[in-house]
């Protein structure tokens, strides 16, 4: 009985510590994307109608992240507070934040493991937005950087200068930087694909879709030179060398976090029952 009373409490204390873990990691990358945002005027996110999902992009990180801290201290506090009065408070919020948590990394190991096999083990039109996508990318290279589209090209900013042959352009404010800004482009028709190749090529420094092109077409040209690999083939490579790993540590945390669900309970009820027979035998051997 007591062995069990330190076990459970043990496997609540590992999951209360592992949520503080993920809770700092979150919390740091939230700072970060605000300090991007509020100091260099970082615009690698999706452009939402609502407000909310536009706070969700920039402040969702940071507000999860504390959040998460503050669940683990619960978790930490319930599990070793004497008062059964506090235990119980502080238990209740842990006990529902891994559950939650429990439910989202399992179905996060799904996710990754399983349903991303159907858009990344396949080519790159084989879903209806992955062809959507490729079409919106190829209709963006053909206006950007040409007679219809003269861009704001400053040739100091690539290393490799012969990816610029055959593009229209010279270095002036008054030419659009990306192919949002030119005016025969319908970023409205086309609005999936302008805000998620921004969104890659600003963070991945991969360009084009199904094959790469020679410039950022979506974000800045004037970055420089791209990787040379496309946002379909980069993506691919980092499943295959990162998701699968993810995933069966989503899995492990889920299981974790279930497991913490389970042993709460006893924290409720089975340390109460122990000390009341520990009260018993007190008495016995008082008499």
């Amino acid at each position: 009985m007591q062995l069990f009373s330190w076990l459970s409490q043990k496997v609540v204390q590992l999951s209360a510590i592992t949520l503080i873990s993920i809770g700092l990691t979150l919390t740091g990358y939230g700072i970060y994307i605000v300090s991007l945002i509020l100091f260099k005027n970082y615009d690698g996110y999706f452009k939402f109608d609502s407000d909310f999902g536009m706070f969700g992009q920039k402040y969702g990180a940071l507000v999860i992240g504390v959040s998460l801290i503050i669940f683990g201290i619960f978790g930490i506090l319930g599990s070793t507070a004497k008062k059964v009065c506090f235990q119980r408070g502080f238990l209740i919020l842990h006990h529902l934040s891994v559950l939650l948590f429990g439910i989202l990394f399992v179905v996060l190991f799904y996710l990754l493991n399983f349903k991303s096999k159907e858009y990344f083990g396949r080519s790159c039109e084989s879903t209806q937005n992955f062809k959507e996508l490729s079409d919106g990318v190829k209709s963006a290279n053909e206006s950007f950087c040409s007679v219809k589209c003269p861009c704001n090209l400053d040739a100091t900013k690539f290393k490799d200068k012969s990816v610029l042959r055959g593009k229209v352009g010279f270095s002036s404010s008054v030419l659009p930087s990306n192919v949002q800004s030119c005016v025969g482009f319908d970023t409205e028709q086309y609005k999936y694909p302008v805000q998620l190749m921004n969104i890659l090529e600003m963070n991945f420094s991969c360009s084009g879709w199904c094959t790469s092109t020679s410039i950022f077409v979506f974000s800045d040209i004037n970055r420089g030179n791209t990787s040379g690999q496309s946002c379909f083939l980069k993506f691919q490579k980092y499943y295959e060398d990162y998701v699968t790993i993810m995933g069966f540590i989503s899995l492990g945390l889920g299981i974790l976090f279930m497991l913490s669900f389970s042993f709460i309970f006893y924290l409720y009820c089975g340390k109460h029952d122990l000390e009341k027979q520990r009260a018993q035998e007190l008495r016995l051997l008082c008499k």
